[in-house]
């Protein structure tokens, strides 16, 4: 099992974290600050499946609004991503089949 999930911040820095098994919901949690919430439409990157999370409550607790990852699901999922915006750290997550099967 192998994946990775690439974290997104508001100000544009990624961070990339590769695992070799599950990931523990405490890992998802701290890379958007709070409850997760899968992002509509966005299922794919570079032609590979993905599942995209972002901070469930990031609007109502003032998070900034990330224009780097809002600009990434415009062009995955552009029929989803002109009805809202993303807030806060916007996390990706990838791998192989196993470690997707796993999310």
């Amino acid at each position: 099992m192998n994946g990775k999930m690439v974290v997104i911040r508001p100000d544009g820095f990624r961070s990339v974290t590769e695992y070799n098994s599950e990931i523990p919901l405490k890992d998802l949690r701290e890379a958007v600050g709070g409850h997760i919430e899968s992002v509509p439409g966005w299922d794919r990157i570079d032609g590979k499946p993905c599942w995209v999370i972002c901070n469930e409550e990031g609007k109502l607790e003032g998070l900034e609004y990330n224009i780097y990852a809002q600009l990434m699901w415009a062009k995955a999922a552009p029929e989803y991503a002109h009805l809202d915006y993303l807030c806060g750290p916007v996390a990706i997550l990838s791998g192989d089949d196993a470690f997707m099967e796993s999310l």
